[in-house]
């Protein structure tokens, strides 16, 4: 009888132990996460331009991250081709599920005309820093990325790039076929990228 009694709390622990592990089976192979830009109507660059903000270039996150997973956004900036390692950064981030959840790079004029404003709309609210254009009196903003792609743990997704010459000739901001850093940037005088990376979460 005792041995009876052994073999179904065995049996119950096992069937416990198992449908605890569905959810996060199920969870992990779920886990994944998208970014597609977003193009705005007429009507809707009409109110954007009324902000004073010149461009913004807006994308759309959607999925899931895993439990050990975080979502680390960055704005490098390079100068003449470098990067200068002045990189303005977000993570530790307090969501794991996403939902049309919206991504945006905008730049503002300085009223002294002697620099930009540049505004990284985030998950959770916006962040801003200001920069220094100096002899800067051409500058041109875009898009790199310009279709769905799944974010690859550990490999980067450039979104979009501002970039400025002291020079009345420009390179427009294109996109790249693997959404790798764009070679123009490399070329130019001034630039600022955004990216977006699945890393290891910090415990």
């Amino acid at each position: 009888m005792k041995s009876y009694r052994k073999y179904i709390m065995l049996i119950l622990t096992m069937i416990l132990l198992t449908s605890c592990s569905q959810p996060e089976q199920k969870e992990q192979k779920n886990a994944g996460l998208t970014i597609e830009p977003l193009f705005l109507n007429k009507k809707e660059q009409t109110l954007v331009s009324k902000t004073g903000v010149s461009s913004i270039e807006y994308f759309i996150l959607n999925g899931h991250l895993k439990k050990n997973e975080d979502l680390k956004m960055e704005l490098e900036k390079y100068v003449n081709g470098q990067n200068t390692n002045e990189t303005m950064s977000s993570w530790d981030e307090p969501q794991r599920t996403f939902d049309n959840r919206i991504l945006s790079f905008g730049v503002q004029s300085m009223h002294e005309g002697n620099g930009i404003n540049l505004l990284i709309g985030l998950t959770e609210g916006l962040s801003r820093t200001s920069e220094p254009t100096n002899n800067i009196i051409a500058s041109s903003q875009g898009n790199i990325l310009r279709e769905k792609v799944k974010l690859i743990k550990g490999k980067p997704v450039y979104l979009a790039a501002w970039v400025g010459s002291s020079k009345n000739e420009i390179q427009s901001v294109v996109q790249t076929e693997d959404w790798t850093l764009p070679t123009f940037i490399k070329e130019s005088e001034l630039a600022f990228v955004y990216k977006i990376t699945i890393v290891d979460r910090k415990k």
